[in-house]
């Protein structure tokens, strides 16, 4: 019977610490900055990968308070990919050669979009 309390009372305690960790494990991972990433991919109407090509990730017309978010701009390397990298999630329109695609980019954190863009 004392054998019986003395193991209920481990039990007990032994799974309040174990929610207790994996708690404090669950919510410092969620604030954990992870980079957000994309791709841009410039072609031409043949499909083939045009390098050397220009992008630029400009903030979108309807953004309120964009003036505090620079662009990102790169250049297309040999098989027509603009690599971007950043810390925060946003939301940008996608410029090639100084000229709007329509396309956007979406930063997600830990997520790399790919946007494939005719030129």
């Amino acid at each position: 019977m004392c054998m019986d309390k003395r193991f209920q009372s481990f039990w007990t305690t032994g799974s309040i610490m174990l929610m207790l960790l994996v708690s404090v494990a669950f919510a410092s991972s969620c604030n954990r900055n992870k980079e957000c990433k994309a791709i841009v991919t410039v072609v031409n109407a043949a499909n083939t990968p045009q390098s050397g090509v220009e992008v630029k990730l400009v903030p979108g017309g309807s953004c309120v308070g964009c003036t505090q978010i620079a662009p990102l701009t790169a250049s297309t390397d040999g098989s027509g990919k603009a690599s971007f990298t950043t810390d925060l999630p946003k939301i940008m329109d996608v410029e090639v050669n100084g000229q709007p695609t329509g396309k956007v980019v979406r930063f997600e954190e830990g997520e790399t979009d790919e946007v494939t863009v005719t030129y």
